[in-house]
């Protein structure tokens, strides 16, 4: 597991997509903090990647094959776009399906349809867990949108999202912080860098942090992306020990009156 976060911001009026996220990859032989997490897909979309690291780069590559086809990506409207991404996402789970099957029971997932009757292997297909997250960013014109996929489908996601075990820890606190689409670049980077450090209870999620930028290009089919600098997490660490959370000592002092 992992944790990855994305949000929208502006600097000076123009719009920005703050990624961030660990470093960390675990498997049987241990644990290291040496994964990339973020994939670029098109010229204009990346993606931001959690789950099995293999099965999340194979789901970045149908995206990456089918978004950078002859019929591009719509330039326009949320409900295009979501409809357009649905066609890797189906794609994907079919792929992982039809391994299952074969390596289970040797079967492709055409024959499974057409023959299968056994109700509990029905049950255990349609109830596979998924192994892969996404969050894709990136500009549609020059509005940032962000799209969130996980247990096999994809969904529009407003002003931030996150990925991976320490989301349920990431979320609440851009909850708090009232993260939104237009709050300062500078703010942003530090509600974010926030979230993830608070994310940090859990294991899964390693203690390098990894923050990149996107903008809009210079030509409308462009986007730019900055990678903060270890001079620049070092100043948010710095904020986040000034403005984060502090430890609470034992405390005796609560007045028994106040309890009936």
């Amino acid at each position: 597991m992992t944790l990855c976060i994305a949000a929208t911001c502006h600097e000076a009026g123009d719009p920005r997509i703050v990624l961030c996220f660990d470093a960390k990859g675990s498997s049987d032989l241990g644990s290291s903090e040496t994964i990339w997490k973020y994939e670029r897909l098109t010229l204009k979309y990346g993606a931001l990647i959690a789950g099995v690291t293999a099965d999340a780069r194979e789901l970045a590559d149908i995206y990456r094959e089918q978004m950078n086809k002859t019929d591009s990506v719509p330039l326009a409207g949320l409900s295009s776009l979501v409809e357009y991404l649905r066609l890797p996402a189906e794609m994907f789970r079919k792929r992982k399906i039809n391994e299952f099957l074969v390596t289970r029971w040797g079967q492709n997932i055409e024959d499974f349809e057409a023959t299968c009757n056994n109700e509990n292997r029905r049950y255990e297909i349609a109830n596979m867990l998924c192994p892969a997250w996404l969050i894709i960013a990136g500009f549609s014109g020059r509005q940032p949108v962000l799209f969130d996929y996980g247990h096999w489908a994809i969904s529009t996601a407003e002003h931030y999202a996150a990925i991976g075990e320490g989301a349920s820890v990431a979320m609440p606190i851009l909850k708090y912080r009232s993260q939104a689409e237009h709050d300062t670049l500078s703010s942003t980077l530090y509600k974010v860098y926030e979230a993830k450090k608070l994310a940090e209870v859990y294991d899964s999620v390693g203690t390098d942090t990894k923050i990149i930028v996107l903008k809009p290009g210079t030509s409308p089919e462009s986007m730019d992306q900055q990678v903060v600098n270890p001079q620049g997490i070092e100043f948010l660490h710095s904020r986040f020990l000034e403005y984060g959370p502090r430890a609470v000592p034992v405390m005796h002092d609560f007045p028994s009156e106040f309890r009936l």
